[in-house]
C-alpha cells in the first residue's frame, strides 16, 4: 500500500497552490514584477538597456538595441557642391615632384632677376595661385625670405637667405663663358644642332657671383657679343647629325650614302666614325672608310641616306684628330709636306701679321713694308683658294707648282671677265 506524501501548499492573493517554498517565491516575484508600469523606451537610451528576454515574453527572439543617433549631414540630393581647389593643385592632377620642381625653377629665376607672379606663371605654364603657394613654401618650409619692390616683383637677393650656391668662376671666366653661349645661338652665325647651349648658359648664370649678375642687371652684357662667320644651313629635322652622334658616343659602324664632290658621283661606303667635328663652318666625321681603306672626312650635309648597324669598332691606339691633319692647311692633309714663300703688300701686310694662320707659319717684315710669310704645308689644294682671296695683294714665289696654279687661275678669270 503506498503512502501518501503530505503535499505542502501556499497561497497567493486568496488561491490555494500546491508545490514548495520555492516555487512560490519565483510565482511571487514575476507577479509583483508584471503589476509595475514598463519603463518607456525612448531613443536616448544607451544600446546595454535591452528589452525583457525572449524567456519572459515568449516569440521576442534576440535582444533589440536602440541606434546611437547619427551625428552625419544630411545632405541634399541633386549636384553634390563644387570643391573650391586649384586646377594645378586638384587630386592627383600634380605629384610632389613635380611641384619640388617648380619650387627649384622658381628659385632659380628669383636668384637671377625681378620677375611678377604673372610672369613666372606664364615661364613654369602654371597658375599664378600656385606661384603664390610655391612662394609660402619657400618661405615656411626652406625659411628663405624672398624680396618685394614696388611693383609687385619678387627676387631673391640676401645673402643669407641664397639657395643655390655659386660656381667658383670669376667675373671674367663667367663673362666668356656666357658669350662663347651666345654665339653659338646667333641667329646668322650659329653652331648647327647646339641649340641647347642657350638653355645651358641661363641655367648656369643663376649660379654665377653677384658681380656678373650686377653687370647682366645693367646692361653690359647687352653690349657685348661675338659674330662668327657664316655657317652651313643645317637639315631641318637634324636626325643625321643625332644619328652620327649616337654612333661615334657608342662606337657604332654607319652604313652611307654619301654626295662626293671630289669624286662627283654618290658613293656608297661604311664608315668607323673616329672622330666628330665642327670646323669653320659645318660640321664633319672623320674615320675610317672601308670604300677608300683610309682615314677621310665627311661633309655631314652632303649624307643622304644613314643606317647605323651593330657592328662596333675601337679606336687605333695611339690615333687622335690631330695627328691625323698633320701640316694640312685645314683638314685636307696629302701626301707630302711642301715649303711655301709668300709676299704680301704693304696694304695687307698688318692684317695678315696679326693672324695666327698656321702652327708652322713664320713672317718677315721688309724694309718696304711687305710681308713675307714661310710655312709648311701636307697639300697645297687647300690654300692656293686661300692665296686668291687677297687677289692681287699677294705673290707667290714658291713652290713652282703652287705659283703655276695660281697663274691658270687667274688666265682662267680673266677670260670670264673678257668675254
Amino acid at each position: 500500500m503506498l503512502k501518501k506524501e503530505r503535499l505542502s501548499g501556499y497561497c497567493v492573493n486568496g488561491k490555494r497552490f500546491v508545490g514548495d517554498e520555492t516555487m512560490r517565491k519565483k510565482e511571487t516575484d514575476s507577479r509583483n514584477t508584471s503589476d509595475k508600469p514598463k519603463k518607456r523606451v525612448t531613443k536616448k537610451v544607451a544600446d546595454e538597456e535591452t528589452m525583457v528576454s525572449s524567456s519572459n515574453y515568449p516569440g521576442k527572439g534576440k535582444k533589440k538595441s536602440i541606434p546611437e543617433k547619427s551625428e552625419t549631414k544630411v545632405v541634399r540630393r541633386g549636384r553634390p557642391p563644387k570643391k573650391k581647389v586649384d586646377e594645378e593643385e586638384e587630386n592627383n592632377s600634380e605629384s610632389l615632384a613635380r611641384r619640388v620642381i617648380r619650387v627649384l625653377r622658381v628659385l632659380q629665376y628669383l636668384q637671377e632677376d625681378w620677375y611678377s607672379v604673372r610672369v613666372l606663371s606664364q615661364k613654369l605654364n602654371c597658375s599664378e595661385r600656385s606661384i603664390y603657394r610655391d612662394f609660402e613654401s619657400i618661405e615656411t618650409i626652406l625659411q628663405i625670405q624672398l624680396t618685394k619692390n614696388i611693383r609687385s616683383q619678387y627676387r631673391l637677393i640676401s645673402k643669407e637667405g641664397r639657395f643655390f650656391l655659386t660656381l667658383d668662376l670669376t667675373c671674367e671666366e663667367a663673362l666668356a663663358l656666357y658669350l662663347l653661349c651666345l654665339a653659338c645661338g646667333n641667329d646668322y652665325a650659329s653652331i648647327p644642332y647646339l641649340e641647347a647651349t642657350q638653355s645651358a648658359i641661363y641655367k648656369l648664370s643663376c649660379l654665377f657671383s653677384e658681380e656678373f649678375r650686377v653687370k647682366k642687371q645693367d646692361g653690359t652684357l647687352q653690349r657685348m657679343s661675338i659674330q662668327g662667320c657664316a655657317t652651313a644651313f643645317p637639315s631641318e629635322d637634324g636626325r643625321i647629325f643625332h644619328q652620327i652622334l649616337y654612333a661615334h658616343n657608342n662606337r657604332l659602324q654607319v652604313r652611307m650614302e654619301y654626295d662626293s664632290v671630289f669624286e662627283r658621283k654618290t658613293i656608297v661606303t661604311t664608315l668607323l666614325p673616329y672622330h666628330l667635328h665642327f670646323t669653320r663652318r659645318a660640321w664633319y666625321i672623320t674615320g675610317r672608310s672601308t670604300l677608300h681603306n683610309a682615314i677621310r672626312t665627311f661633309h655631314i650635309e652632303r649624307i643622304r641616306s644613314l643606317t647605323v648597324t651593330n657592328e662596333r669598332f675601337t679606336v687605333p691606339l695611339g690615333w687622335s684628330y690631330e695627328k691625323s691633319l698633320g701640316n694640312a692647311w685645314c683638314m685636307i692633309r696629302e701626301e707630302k709636306d711642301t715649303k711655301v714663300h709668300l709676299r704680301f703688300s704693304a696694304k695687307v701686310a698688318p692684317n695678315v701679321r696679326s693672324v695666327r694662320w698656321h702652327r708652322t707659319g713664320r713672317f718677315d717684315e721688309r724694309a718696304d713694308g711687305t710681308l713675307d710669310y714661310y710655312l709648311e704645308v701636307s697639300g697645297l689644294e687647300e690654300i692656293q683658294w686661300w692665296i686668291l682671296g687677297y687677289g692681287d695683294q699677294v705673290e707667290v714665289l714658291r713652290p713652282p707648282e703652287l705659283r703655276d696654279k695660281i697663274i691658270e687661275h687667274v688666265k682662267n678669270m680673266t677670260k670670264i671677265y673678257q668675254s
